[in-house]
Order: C-alpha cells, then sequence, then structure tokens
C-alpha cells in the first residue's frame, strides 16, 4: 500500500528556500568563472545561431543551458548575477523533492531531505556554476514528480508535462537519461500495486510508453545526430582506474564535498545515514524506486563511462547524486524515529535527536566551507598580473586551460590599459625560449600539477610572485639570469640596469590576497585536516 500524505505547506517550503538560499549566495563574489564556465561563457557571446553552432561543434552537452547563457548574457547580465539562475533551479529542485517525499514517506521525511539537499555541499556548489548541472537536477526532479502524479491519475494534461519534463531533462545532459531508470521501476512497482484500481491504471498507461518513447526519440532526433557525429572526438583523459582511495574520495565528494582518500568520520557518518535510509525506502514502491536511481546515477552511469572510454568525475554522478541525497534524508528521519521511540526521558530523546542532527549540520557546513576555499579566482591572478607585468614584458600560461582562463580576465583587470601579452606554452620548453625576449622579465602562470614539468625545471630558480595554496595556482617573476640559465646555448648581450632587467625585486600589494584563502582556516578546521 502506497502511503499518501498531505505533503509540506508554504510555511515549511519557505524556510527550507531560505535555508538553501544563504549558503548558495554567500561567497557570490568571491570567486570567478572556471574554464569550462568561460568556454560556455564565449560560445555564448555571440548571436543565438552562432551559439547553436558553437554548442553543435563542441557537442559537449545538449543545447537547453546554453539558451539560459546566451539569455543571461544578452540582457546584460554580470557573474553573480548570471549565477542566480542556477541558483533559482537549485532551490525549485530542493522544494520539488522535498514535496515529492513528503507525500509519499513522511512529512518529517520531507523537512529532512529538503534540510539534507539545501546543505549539500555537492549541491551548493553546482547550484552556483554557470553549466547544466543545476538545471539538468531541476528537470529530472520535475520528471520524477510528474511522473509519479501521472501514474496517480493519468489524463492528458498531466501527460504532456511529463513528457515536455523528461524531453528537457534529455536535452540538458547527456547522463541525465538516468532519471528513467527510477521513473520506469516507479511504473513496474504500480503495475504490481496491492490495489487492484491502481494496477489496472498503471497497466493501462504501460500501453502509452512506445508513445512516448518515439515522441521522445523524434524530438530529440536533430541533437542525436550531432552526438553520432561527434562521436570519435578524442578523449582528452583515459577511463578512471578505480580502486579503494579513488572510491572514498568520490564518495566525500558526493556526500560531504571533501577529497579525502582516507575514509574519515564524515564518510562514515554518510555511510551510515545512507544506511537507514535505504532499510527505510526498501520497505516501498517509491523507497525502491529511490534506490534504483541511485545505483542507476552512480554504478550504472560509470559503467556507461567505461565502456566510452570516457573519465569520470563526480559531477557526472548528479542523478545518483538526487537519489544519495533523498537516502540520506530519509537516514536523518529514521535516526530521528527511532530515538523518540526510546524508553527514555523526553529531554534525553530530544538532546540525542539535536546531537544527531547537530552532528550532520556540523559535517554539511565544513564540506560548505572547504567549497568555498577552493573556488578559483582567475579575476585575483589577472590582478596581480595586470599590477607586476611591466610594459612589453610577455605572461606564459604554462597550459591552454590557464591561458583561456587569464585570456577572459586580464583586459578586465588592466582596467583600461593595454593587457601583458598572454602566451601559451603547452609545456613546452623550446616554446618558452622562443618567445622570452632576451633580457626581459615574463612572468609564468600554472595551476595545478601535469604537463609543464621541463617548463618549471628549466626555470626553477624563479621568483615566486603569489601564490593560492587552495586552488594551486602560482605566479613566478622570470628574471634575464633565468632565461640566460635556462637557455646556456644562447649567446644574449648582459645588459646595463636600465629598465630592461629585473631590477628591485617586485611585491604583490596585500590588498591582492586570493579571495578563497579568507575562507581556508576555517575549512581545514571543520574538517579536522592539517
Amino acid at each position: 500500500m502506497r502511503v499518501r500524505n498531505r505533503g509540506l505547506s508554504a510555511g515549511p517550503l519557505a524556510c527550507l528556500a531560505l535555508l538553501a538560499l544563504l549558503p548558495r549566495v554567500a561567497n557570490l563574489g568571491g570567486f570567478s568563472l572556471w574554464l569550462d564556465e568561460i568556454i560556455e561563457t564565449n560560445q555564448a557571446s555571440g548571436g543565438f545561431g552562432e551559439m547553436l553552432a558553437a554548442l553543435r561543434a563542441d557537442a559537449v552537452h545538449p543545447p537547453l543551458e546554453g539558451v539560459f547563457s546566451w539569455l543571461g548574457l544578452h540582457l546584460g547580465l554580470g557573474e553573480s548575477a548570471r549565477r542566480l539562475i542556477p541558483i533559482a533551479f537549485g532551490i525549485g529542485t530542493i522544494l520539488i523533492v522535498a514535496r515529492w517525499v513528503a507525500r509519499r514517506f513522511g512529512r518529517l521525511e520531507g523537512l529532512l531531505v529538503g534540510a539534507a539537499m539545501a546543505l549539500a555541499p555537492f549541491h551548493v556548489h553546482y547550484s552556483q556554476e554557470l553549466r547544466p548541472y543545476s538545471l539538468a537536477l531541476f528537470c529530472a526532479a520535475l520528471s520524477l514528480s510528474a511522473a509519479d502524479r501521472l501514474l496517480d491519475s493519468p489524463d492528458a494534461r498531466r501527460g504532456v508535462g511529463f513528457f515536455f519534463a523528461v524531453l528537457a531533462t534529455l536535452y540538458t545532459h547527456y547522463l541525465s537519461v538516468a532519471i528513467l531508470v527510477p521513473i520506469a521501476w516507479l511504473a513496474i512497482e504500480r503495475a504490481f500495486d496491492e490495489e487492484e484500481e491502481t494496477r489496472r491504471r498503471t497497466r493501462r498507461l504501460l500501453m502509452a510508453v512506445p508513445l512516448f518513447l518515439l515522441g521522445w526519440g523524434l524530438a530529440y532526433a536533430p541533437w542525436l545526430s550531432v552526438m553520432l557525429a561527434a562521436r570519435h572526438q578524442r578523449m582528452q583523459r583515459p577511463p578512471t582506474r578505480w580502486h579503494l582511495g579513488p572510491l572514498i574520495e568520490r564518495w566525500h565528494e558526493l556526500a560531504f564535498g571533501t577529497d579525502s582518500h582516507a575514509l574519515g568520520w564524515m564518510g562514515l557518518l554518510a555511510l551510515a545515514l545512507v544506511g537507514l535510509g535505504v532499510w527505510r525506502a526498501a520497505r516501498s514502491g517509491e523507497g525502491r524506486a529511490v534506490i534504483a536511481g541511485a545505483i542507476a546515477g552512480t554504478v550504472g552511469v560509470e559503467v556507461v563511462l567505461q565502456l566510452s572510454g570516457h573519465w569520470s568525475e563526480a559531477r557526472y554522478m548528479l542523478i545518483g547524486w538526487l537519489f544519495l541525497a533523498v537516502l540520506l534524508g530519509l537516514g536523518l528521519a529514521e535516526s530521528c524515529r527511532r530515538l523518540q521511540a526510546l524508553a527514555i526521558r523526553p529531554v534525553l530523546r530530544g538532546e540525542l535527536q539535536f546531537v544527531v542532527l547537530g552532528t550532520f549540520a556540523f559535517a554539511a557546513v565544513g564540506g560548505i566551507v572547504w567549497d568555498y576555499a577552493h573556488r578559483s579566482d582567475w579575476l585575483w591572478a589577472a590582478r596581480v598580473i595586470a599590477a607586476s607585468a611591466e610594459p612589453g614584458e610577455p605572461v606564459f600560461a604554462l597550459n591552454a586551460s590557464t591561458e583561456i582562463c587569464l585570456a577572459h580576465y586580464l583586459p578586465q583587470a588592466a582596467g583600461g590599459r593595454p593587457a601583458p601579452v598572454l602566451i601559451p606554452l603547452d609545456g613546452s620548453v623550446a616554446r618558452l625560449g622562443a618567445s622570452w625576449p632576451a633580457n626581459r622579465c615574463a612572468i609564468l602562470v600554472r595551476r595545478g600539477r601535469g604537463r609543464g614539468s621541463e617548463v618549471i625545471q628549466a626555470v626553477r630558480s624563479t621568483v615566486l610572485l603569489a601564490e593560492d595554496p587552495p586552488t594551486q595556482v602560482k605566479i613566478w617573476l622570470l628574471g634575464p639570469s633565468e632565461r640566460r640559465r635556462a637557455f646556456p646555448s644562447e649567446v644574449i648581450p648582459v645588459l646595463v640596469a636600465d629598465g630592461t632587467r629585473q631590477g628591485p625585486p617586485r611585491k604583490v600589494s596585500a590588498r591582492l590576497r586570493p579571495r578563497p584563502e579568507r575562507w581556508e582556516r576555517l575549512a581545514r578546521f571543520l574538517v579536522g585536516s592539517p
């Protein structure tokens, strides 16, 4: 027998919306666009037809989110204002899922699932990104709710709404097709329900499945041809090689937003709560659909990535995360109900419930602050370069991604003055020597590790101008002496100190501190990292 509850009223939903809004706007303006966001911004900067042509040529994801990016840019919205669009979709996702859970599992479950999603570091992060993830989760949640209502009371209006909700999901992200697994499971559960009328109604509705599939196929055919044309694109990285360390790290990313390879207390807490949530969910058809969605959106997605030779990222498991969040919230509710049933003093029961909820909130806030501290700030890097580079000095970007990010922000950081000349090295020592003028200083920028170790080895005695340890961005000043040491075979005349040499030591103003740095100490304290 299915559970039918009243759901959540406007008051609790408004509280959930406010709880979700706060962490999603607290650091707006404190981080910059990153590589993929900049690429998408560039694609949406021209006309509407040019944007569609760029998305077809790239074929990284379907075009629906690109339409919102194009609208935001052409309405003149800045970076922070444009981020309010995915934030709105993120809050909408939370409210849709919380209402659905409240109707099918109970009001306490709906509230705690909504709170778990509102404070989930994974969702806070991707609710702020100018990428398709927040929109995909919103459309997936809308599809699940629309399917549930259609199964409850089939009619043409609900059928059309369900059709377009799923179509929007498919046009947002390739891997969001995983939402069809829990929807199908939900329909199968209803087809074998204890109530005869429910069984008959559902089986009659299932006869229309071929029509839905045909409609989705015809509507998706234009983009399917784009996918087929792009299937031979060279992969940037090989498939992920899984072992215990990466598995634990992925679990931490999905649960509380940290990246530890060791199973810490946060990971254990998430395991315990999800385990309770699975036990609670397994007792109903809707719950078993949630479990199926969690498995299809994580393990199923990873199988697809491995078969297609594609690397794995936590964000590719966004559909799996949606249902893991439901299980986490169900686990919270189950723990509170069990504590409430204990034969002990009411005050002690309340204190134990407070400890459980407080521990969860502490872990979630720690993950949110950890994410704040590790967000890119390329505008800071561009400002450091603009304040440090002398006229005529080249700026070397160690790889293409660094070059794209700096090229986006250097004109803004220059403040109307000519921006420094930016030269991508692509990790090549030969290109460094060919592009570095004799007897001139230069600036070298690097983020993270990877290609470029030969360049770093060649100029290892450089002066570090500035760095942002959480995001691994380093900015070096290269003097003429480093050039002579790096390329001793070249005959370079040594000039007198006339401004063409390094001259007095250059210092970065104390005002130009990387903005994420202010969160770093608090983040390490909250997650217990040294």
